[in-house]
Protein backbone atom coordinates (compact mmCIF):
# COMPACT_ATOMS: atom_id res chain seq x y z
CA UNK A 1 0.00 0.00 0.00
CA UNK A 2 2.83 2.39 0.82
CA UNK A 3 4.48 1.70 -2.54
CA UNK A 4 1.22 2.39 -4.36
CA UNK A 5 0.72 5.63 -2.43
CA UNK A 6 4.25 6.76 -3.25
CA UNK A 7 3.71 5.93 -6.93
CA UNK A 8 0.46 7.91 -6.99
CA UNK A 9 2.13 10.88 -5.31
CA UNK A 10 5.04 10.76 -7.79
CA UNK A 11 2.62 10.61 -10.70
CA UNK A 12 0.70 13.57 -9.27
CA UNK A 13 3.91 15.59 -9.06
CA UNK A 14 4.78 14.68 -12.68
CA UNK A 15 1.30 15.77 -13.79
CA UNK A 16 1.67 19.11 -11.98
CA UNK A 17 5.04 19.70 -13.66
CA UNK A 18 3.62 18.87 -17.10
CA UNK A 19 0.62 21.14 -16.46
CA UNK A 20 2.89 24.07 -15.53
CA UNK A 21 4.99 23.50 -18.66
CA UNK A 22 1.85 23.42 -20.83
CA UNK A 23 0.53 26.61 -19.25
CA UNK A 24 3.89 28.34 -19.78
CA UNK A 25 3.98 27.25 -23.43
CA UNK A 26 0.39 28.40 -23.93
CA UNK A 27 1.19 31.83 -22.44
CA UNK A 28 4.26 32.10 -24.66
CA UNK A 29 2.21 31.19 -27.74
CA UNK A 30 -0.43 33.75 -26.79
CA UNK A 31 2.26 36.44 -26.52
CA UNK A 32 3.72 35.46 -29.91
CA UNK A 33 0.24 35.67 -31.46
CA UNK A 34 -0.30 39.00 -29.65
CA UNK A 35 -3.22 37.71 -27.61
CA UNK A 36 -3.69 38.08 -23.87
CA UNK A 37 -1.51 35.79 -21.76
CA UNK A 38 -4.62 34.06 -20.41
CA UNK A 39 -6.17 33.42 -23.84
CA UNK A 40 -7.66 29.90 -24.01
CA UNK A 41 -6.17 27.43 -26.43
CA UNK A 42 -9.45 27.31 -28.37
CA UNK A 43 -8.93 31.00 -29.22
CA UNK A 44 -5.30 30.47 -30.17
CA UNK A 45 -5.83 27.44 -32.43
CA UNK A 46 -7.46 29.35 -35.35
CA UNK A 47 -4.48 31.72 -35.40
CA UNK A 48 -1.96 28.92 -35.96
CA UNK A 49 -0.77 27.89 -39.42
CA UNK A 50 -3.30 25.58 -41.13
CA UNK A 51 -0.94 22.58 -40.99
CA UNK A 52 -0.82 22.72 -37.17
CA UNK A 53 -4.54 23.08 -36.48
CA UNK A 54 -5.56 19.43 -37.05
CA UNK A 55 -2.68 18.26 -34.85
CA UNK A 56 -3.65 20.61 -32.04
CA UNK A 57 -7.33 19.67 -32.35
CA UNK A 58 -6.46 15.97 -32.20
CA UNK A 59 -4.34 16.57 -29.10
CA UNK A 60 -7.14 18.50 -27.39
CA UNK A 61 -9.67 15.75 -28.23
CA UNK A 62 -7.33 13.09 -26.89
CA UNK A 63 -6.78 15.06 -23.68
CA UNK A 64 -10.54 15.49 -23.23
CA UNK A 65 -11.09 11.77 -23.81
CA UNK A 66 -8.40 10.89 -21.28
CA UNK A 67 -9.93 13.29 -18.76
CA UNK A 68 -13.31 11.59 -19.17
CA UNK A 69 -11.69 8.19 -18.60
CA UNK A 70 -9.90 9.48 -15.50
CA UNK A 71 -13.16 10.86 -14.12
CA UNK A 72 -14.89 7.53 -14.79
CA UNK A 73 -12.11 5.59 -13.05
CA UNK A 74 -12.19 8.01 -10.12
CA UNK A 75 -15.94 7.40 -9.73
CA UNK A 76 -15.38 3.63 -9.90
CA UNK A 77 -12.59 3.83 -7.32
CA UNK A 78 -14.77 5.94 -5.04
CA UNK A 79 -17.60 3.39 -5.24
CA UNK A 80 -15.21 0.50 -4.59
CA UNK A 81 -13.66 2.30 -1.63
CA UNK A 82 -17.08 3.12 -0.24
CA UNK A 83 -18.18 -0.52 -0.57
CA UNK A 84 -14.93 -1.68 1.06
CA UNK A 85 -15.59 0.62 4.00
CA UNK A 86 -19.13 -0.72 4.32
CA UNK A 87 -17.83 -4.29 4.35
CA UNK A 88 -15.14 -3.41 6.88
CA UNK A 89 -17.76 -1.78 9.08
CA UNK A 90 -19.92 -4.91 8.85
CA UNK A 91 -16.90 -7.06 9.70
CA UNK A 92 -16.04 -4.98 12.76
CA UNK A 93 -19.66 -4.93 13.86
CA UNK A 94 -19.77 -8.72 13.65
CA UNK A 95 -17.31 -8.74 16.57
CA UNK A 96 -19.01 -5.99 18.48
CA UNK A 97 -22.39 -4.81 17.26
CA UNK A 98 -22.17 -1.49 19.09
CA UNK A 99 -24.58 0.15 16.69
CA UNK A 100 -27.00 -2.02 14.79
CA UNK A 101 -28.31 -0.24 11.67
CA UNK A 102 -32.07 0.28 11.71
CA UNK A 103 -34.45 1.62 9.08
CA UNK A 104 -36.69 4.50 10.13
CA UNK A 105 -40.22 5.22 8.94
CA UNK A 106 -39.02 6.96 5.77
CA UNK A 107 -36.89 3.99 4.71
CA UNK A 108 -33.60 5.68 5.56
CA UNK A 109 -30.88 3.98 7.55
CA UNK A 110 -30.36 5.32 11.05
CA UNK A 111 -27.92 4.28 13.73
CA UNK A 112 -29.19 1.85 16.32
CA UNK A 113 -28.90 2.03 20.07
CA UNK A 114 -25.53 1.78 21.81
CA UNK A 115 -24.91 -1.59 23.52
CA UNK A 116 -22.65 -0.07 26.16
CA UNK A 117 -19.35 -1.76 25.29
CA UNK A 118 -16.61 -1.02 22.81
CA UNK A 119 -14.67 -3.19 20.38
CA UNK A 120 -11.65 -3.58 22.68
CA UNK A 121 -13.95 -4.75 25.51
CA UNK A 122 -15.64 -7.30 23.25
CA UNK A 123 -12.38 -8.68 21.84
CA UNK A 124 -10.27 -8.49 25.04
Amino acid sequence: MLDATAAVNNQGAAIQTARRQREDAQRELAQILQMGGDAPLTHLAPLLPPDYRPLLNALMQENNHLLQRIQQRARQNYLLLRRSLELLDQFINSFCPAKAPVYNGTGSLQAGQETGFSLYEAVG
